[in-house]
């Protein structure tokens, strides 16, 4: 049996382990306790590869308690009123009366794989495609419809795509410079009114495009009045069933930039509008549709971070469709998913004053006032929430599993956040190289941040930070989450929810003195072994691979935190 005899680690020091080097761990023999956490990471990039493993402990001692960072105070006891209200997940508004109330995933996983199966073949393959001109910054065109005008669009976002149109007639309430917002003549009444169809048409000039368009991309333009729709349309809340307790915001569908009429790029879609389009849930006080009551402050909190997420998948279509028509369309779901919670924090950075790499924890989000908790609310913490459900579950769950579950929006998220922050990248480069591709899913990811090689080393380093972050200061910052202090943020969410001992949500397995532990890791997750060897000891720990794991896709990194 091979065996790696470990060398003498102070506290705070790491070791990289690989391949036949994680088949025995037998620790150097020393005269003081000693505490480790092992994380291990499989390192397939298809999350489907699943590896059954066994962890054999002998002649180990307990672990104590979790470390803390040095800063960290107990939670328990008073905290200032206006912190434990706005950082709820909902603060003040309708997510905070109901908060089992939530965004629906399903229908977006619906929606990316109509048009996976159904879009994607309509794109010509062999000769070179013709790229379309980008939007400009900004345009006017006098075909231009004019406020009060109707237009007639499909809404309908079922499959088949390009079949059986549901045919809405709006009106125009507002033009901007970059938007046009038609409101539809059936909506339910108690809804926005025209004043506030300006605003939303304000705030998608002033922060949505200059927010998304620095940093992810530019959309085409293929109906050529330099503006996106915003299509308020009670369609949007048909998508919600009965007495669900999930809510659709709203859809962007890339039906929508496909040809009537086939090209040479393209072929038709008979019941695409041509057009840039987000559709947008509208208030509906009464619950007229599906008997879902959706308040006007409810549909005001959710509508800016809906707007930031649709317009990423309305950028990452466009520029794969028609700026640049080389790249393979469409971008797998979790990427492109992943990539629109991006476009959610950004807005939060926009809207807050915040920036990235702050390592922003609640006593800085505190000191900013109601402002910046109220920008959290609405548009950051639900990706904070979403990476909470996959630290329950790190190792069946994975970056870029292809079920687009909410624990992979969140560890997908938290991924590309990590990514971006490493001190060779900023984030518009970063970005805008993953939205426009050419490539997709782990291939797009590997090569925007140096090939499989160095994706490998990401995967893994990341995998590390979700235990170590803040806690080890020590470790260098490829270590540390540089952009959000999640021990301080996620504790405090316990504690709200009731926690009598809040605790950091990453699962840890304290293993026995002597034990045998049965361990599955699917591709992209990763297990966190912790343990303790007392002094004169001269125990071991063995790693047996029962089937699907090859040497080269273990990864394993060992802390010494005690």
């Amino acid at each position: 049996m091979d065996q790696t005899r470990l060398p003498t680690m102070s506290p705070g020091e790491w070791l990289r382990l690989s391949g036949r080097g994680l088949a025995t761990l037998c620790p150097s023999v020393g005269e003081e306790d000693r505490e480790y956490v092992l994380v291990l990471h499989h390192a397939s990039g298809v999350s489907g590869d699943s590896a059954h493993l066994r962890i054999r402990s002998a002649g180990l001692d307990s672990p104590g308690a979790e470390p803390r960072p040095p800063y960290d105070a107990p939670v328990t006891g008073p905290q200032r009123a206006p912190v434990a209200e706005q950082l709820s997940p909902g603060g003040s508004g309708d997510l905070g009366d109901q908060p089992s109330l939530y965004r629906d995933q399903v229908q977006h996983l619906e929606l990316r794989e109509v048009e996976r199966r159904e879009l994607g073949p309509r794109v010509r393959s062999g000769a070179q495609r013709t790229p379309r001109p980008s939007a400009p910054p900004a345009r006017t065109s006098a075909s231009l419809p004019a406020v009060g005008d109707l237009l007639e669009f499909n809404a309908g976002a079922r499959s088949p795509a390009c079949e059986n149109p549901t045919l809405r007639t709006g009106r125009v309430e507002a033009i901007s410079e970059r938007a046009l917002v038609v409101a539809d003549t059936l909506n339910p009444a108690g809804g926005f009114r025209r004043s506030d169809y300006q605003g939303y048409a304000a705030a998608f000039d002033t922060l949505i495009t200059p927010l998304a368009e620095e940093t992810l991309g530019v959309p085409s333009d293929i109906d050529g009045n330099g503006r996106v729709i915003l299509f308020f349309t009670k369609e949007v809340n048909r998508l919600s069933q009965a007495g669900a307790d999930s809510f659709v915001g709203g859809f962007f569908f890339s039906r929508d930039l496909f040809p009537v009429t086939g090209t040479a790029n393209l072929a038709a879609c008979a019941t695409s509008n041509e057009a840039e389009i987000l559709y947008l849930l509208v208030p509906d006080p009464s619950g007229r549709i599906n008997g879902n009551p959706r308040s006007m402050d409810f549909v005001r909190r959710i509508t800016l971070a809906t707007m930031a997420h649709e317009y990423q998948h309305l950028i990452n279509a466009s520029q794969r469709l028609h700026v640049h028509p080389s790249a393979t369309f469409p971008e797998e779901t979790w990427l492109n998913e992943g990539l629109s919670h991006i476009a959610e924090e950004l807005l939060f950075f926009r809207t807050s004053g915040l920036g990235s790499r702050s390592n922003l924890d609640v006593e800085i989000l505190r000191d900013g006032g109601s402002g910046v908790l109220d920008a959290l609310n609405r548009h950051q913490l639900p990706n904070v929430q979403r990476l909470r459900t996959f630290m329950a579950d790190p190792a069946t769950h994975s970056p870029y599993d292809a079920r687009d579950a909410l624990e992979t929006r969140g560890a997908t998220w938290h991924l590309l956040r990590y990514a971006a922050d490493r001190p060779e990248r900023e984030d518009a480069t970063y970005f805008r190289r993953l939205v426009a591709g050419p490539r997709v899913g782990v291939a797009n990811l590997s090569s925007a941040t140096g090939g499989d090689s160095a994706f490998r080393e990401l995967m893994a380093d990341w995998s590390v930070t979700l235990y170590t972050d803040s806690r080890l200061p020590e470790l260098p910052t490829r270590f540390q989450d540089l952009s959000w202090n999640h021990f301080s943020l996620l504790r405090t969410l316990a504690q709200q929810a009731g926690d009598a001992d809040p605790a950091y949500p990453l699962a840890i397995r304290r293993l026995s003195p002597d034990g045998d532990v049965p361990l599955q890791l699917m591709g992209g997750g990763s297990a966190y072994l912790r343990y303790a060897v007392g002094p004169g000891a001269d125990p071991s720990l063995l790693i047996r691979a029962d089937h699907g794991a090859p040497p080269g896709e273990l990864q394993g990194t060992l802390l010494r935190i005690r």
